[in-house]
């Protein structure tokens, strides 16, 4: 007996699932890793994702949303003010719907155009963090709305099935891996590329390999320094970037509040630092690769096992140098490493669980709560 095919409405949407509204910032990797990542396992568990951008989110409504999530909206720096003004009142549209309306943040984005998430999300009805940090932020602003924690995650099954990016890494150097939106870590990646251009001879057979949305200023930034390899990436999709991680042997993951300078005042740059996903440690991990991460990357420092799964170090220079030296010198223990990284990631950050976490939060059996 075949099974019977579920019924398709008007929408197009099939009967039995419930109705997810997803209005996301038009460029967002929030959007890659948790819409893009999770939508066929949302789907398996019955939740029918309805994607929209946030420029024009009314017509959800035609759909009958059993609720809408907001991604980070109002987060991209220099988002228009009528588009701002569109996403307020979209919510207070849906609201007057009786559609419940959820709020996610994976970022300490809270400054950005003049707190406008902040502003945001205080006119939904829950909200859903990556981090502590957050949760203690909001609280700590007299928010009391049920919040609910919910981890960074890495596809592993999709992760292991791309290709190395054979043909724009090389495979007979030691590729070291600096990726960032910004210009966070930049600070640390200078000191580190001036120690080991005194030292060119004992570095030649490593490579540096930048992922960065502004290949303009880290090259101005690090390109002075001789005699070391360095190569650059403009930000590339989700399946370039895993299959340059492939291929790359160490990850630096430095960040400190002198990097947040130009664009966030004093009392916000440990926050936006302590709130950081620890992204690249799963992405790391999923690569069999060593992640070297900062003391002031809270996430990072309470996934890695310092010296098991990975190395947390501090301000000084020759501190990260000493564990990069030892990761060069020692194929057998960086291997070691990278091994126990992968078996944490995939215990603690499969994507399966994170699946599972967010098709309860969606249908209102949550088990990741903070009321």
């Amino acid at each position: 007996m075949t099974e019977e095919i579920k019924k398709l409405d008007y929408t197009g949407v099939p009967e039995g699932y419930n109705r997810v509204g997803f209005v996301i910032p038009s460029t967002n990797c929030c959007v890659e890793k948790v819409v893009g990542e999770m939508q066929a396992g949302l789907k398996e568990n019955g939740i029918f994702p309805i994607v929209v951008e946030e420029e024009n989110p009314r017509g959800l409504a035609d759909y009958f949303p059993d609720n809408i999530i907001y991604f980070r909206c109002g987060t991209k720096p220099g988002t228009p003010i009528h588009i701002l003004g569109g996403v307020e009142g979209h919510i207070g549209y849906f609201k007057s719907l009786d559609i419940p309306i959820y709020y996610y943040l994976d970022d300490a984005f809270f400054h950005a155009n003049n707190f406008a998430p902040l502003k945001l999300l205080v006119n939904c009805d829950e909200l859903i963090f990556a981090t502590e940090a957050l949760i203690q932020y909001v609280r700590e602003r007299g928010i009391s709305k049920t919040i609910h924690l919910l981890k960074t995650h890495i596809d592993m099954p999709v992760f292991d099935i791309l290709p190395e990016a054979n043909l724009v890494m090389d495979k007979k150097k030691l590729n070291i891996l600096y990726t960032s939106e910004g210009r966070i870590g930049i600070l640390m990646l200078n000191r580190i590329c001036e120690i080991m251009s005194q030292r060119a001879e004992k570095y030649k057979d490593v490579r540096i390999v930048c992922i960065t949305d502004n290949i303009g200023q880290v090259r101005s930034v690090i390109n002075r320094w001789r005699g070391i390899e360095k190569i650059y990436y403009e930000r590339v999709p989700l399946y370039e970037y895993y299959g340059i991680s492939k291929m790359s042997q160490i990850f630096l993951t430095p960040g400190e509040p002198g990097d947040l300078d130009y664009f966030l005042p004093k009392d916000l740059q440990e926050l936006w630092l302590a709130a950081k996903s620890c992204v690249k440690y799963t992405i790391a991990g999923a690569a069999s690769a060593v992640c070297i991460t900062s003391k002031y990357l809270k996430e990072y420092e309470m996934a890695i096992s310092h010296k098991e799964t990975g190395f947390i170090a501090g301000d000084d220079p020759e501190e990260w140098m000493e564990y990069i030296d030892l990761m060069i010198e020692n194929q057998e223990l960086r291997e070691k490493i990278g091994k126990n990284a992968r078996q944490d990631v995939y215990d603690k950050w499969h994507i399966y669980k994170r699946v599972d976490e967010f098709s309860n939060i969606l249908k209102g059996n949550s088990t990741c709560k903070i009321a």
